[in-house]
Order: C-alpha cells, then sequence, then structure tokens
C-alpha cells in the first residue's frame, strides 16, 4: 500500500470519528424514538450516558434503574484531595443526566454503584496489587427528587449546560452540590483505596 493511500485511509478514518452525534444529540433522539422505556432502550440510555464506564444495567418495571459503571484501570491522574471530590462530581453529572432525560420514558429511581480495579491500602503488595471491587452505591428515588426540588427552588437546569472546557457552569455546579446532598448513600468504601 503506497503512502498516498494510507493517508487517504487516516483521513477518511478521522471524518468518520468526527462524525458521532454529541451526546445531548444521542439522548434527544433517544427521547423521541422512546414512549415508554423497556430493559432495552434503558440500558442503551446508561450507554450513552456513562459511556466508556459504563458496565450493566437492570430495568425493573416499576421504574427503577440499576446502574453499575467504572473503568477498567486503577491508574488515575487525580491526587489524593481531588480524586473524590472529581469522581463525585462525574457521578452527579452522569446521574442527573440520566433522570432528566429519563423520567421522560418511566424513570422513577436510579440506583447507581461504582465497581473498577483500585490499589487498595494496607493491603499487602498494596503498589502493585489491583483489585476490582464495587466502592461506591447510591440512591435517587421520588423522596431525593422532591428534596432537590424544595432545596432548588425552581426549573431544573439543563444538565449540558457548561464551559469551554466542559466543566459545568455556575448554576449547573450549585445544582449538583444540592442533587449530591439529596442522593442516599448505601455503599462507601472510598477509605479503602490508595490513589496512584
Amino acid at each position: 500500500m503506497s503512502s498516498k493511500n494510507l493517508i487517504r485511509i487516516i483521513f477518511i478514518l478521522i471524518l468518520f470519528s468526527q462524525c458521532k452525534p454529541s451526546p445531548k444529540t444521542q439522548l434527544e433522539k433517544w427521547v423521541g424514538e422512546n414512549d415508554k422505556a423497556d430493559a432495552v432502550e434503558m440500558d442503551q440510555l446508561a450507554q450513552i450516558i456513562f459511556d466508556q464506564t459504563y458496565k450493566s444495567t437492570e430495568w425493573n418495571e416499576s421504574g427503577q434503574l440499576f446502574i453499575e459503571y467504572g473503568g477498567s484501570t486503577a491508574l488515575t491522574f487525580s491526587d489524593n484531595k481531588t480524586y473524590l471530590p472529581m469522581i463525585l462530581l462525574d457521578l452527579a453529572r452522569k446521574t442527573y443526566r440520566t433522570y432528566a432525560f429519563g423520567e421522560k420514558r418511566g424513570l422513577k429511581s436510579l440506583r447507581v454503584s461504582l465497581v473498577k480495579p483500585l490499589f487498595v491500602k494496607d493491603a499487602p503488595n498494596a503498589e502493585s496489587e489491583v483489585q476490582e471491587f464495587e466502592i461506591y452505591r447510591i440512591k435517587i428515588d421520588e423522596d431525593s427528587i422532591a428534596g432537590v426540588q424544595s432545596d432548588w427552588g425552581k426549573d431544573f437546569p439543563d444538565s449540558f449546560m457548561s464551559d469551554k472546557n466542559d466543566m459545568p457552569n455556575e448554576e449547573l455546579l450549585k445544582f449538583l452540590e444540592i442533587w449530591q446532598k439529596k442522593w442516599k448513600i448505601e455503599l462507601n468504601e472510598f477509605s479503602r483505596i490508595e490513589v496512584h
């Protein structure tokens, strides 16, 4: 294969990779195509929102969605001070998006579990041994939403409001802080992990 043809192929691949619709576009399409979501459609919703960290879902016909997400590596670019706040902000944003789009199609409550490989504090060979386990699980139900509505006191913001670096804008950050305070923590094992 000539270098000219190789460059053409690379150029075409780059063009196709740029054509993937934004998450917001994908979610708007998802809402438009689904009247009352079933297990397959709710799984699609989770895959769009949780993207590469998505692991699995379970959908209950009473309107409860359980999502398991995480990653495939224990390594992080965060330090000890920023790791937990960034994980929780990311979780708040993703769960709010899931609720904002899912409730239009019958979502009433949401349980989300973070499962990923991590370095474990005080474990033998803690510097090199990685274990995958569930470190955090939350529930957001109708009581949680009522608490958020009460504290927020106005229309919920667009879950995509962000600056040029895709960080939530000031209004959305304030909202996500309330959102996070109202979810119910069912499991918290963050104290077990060692950030590398």
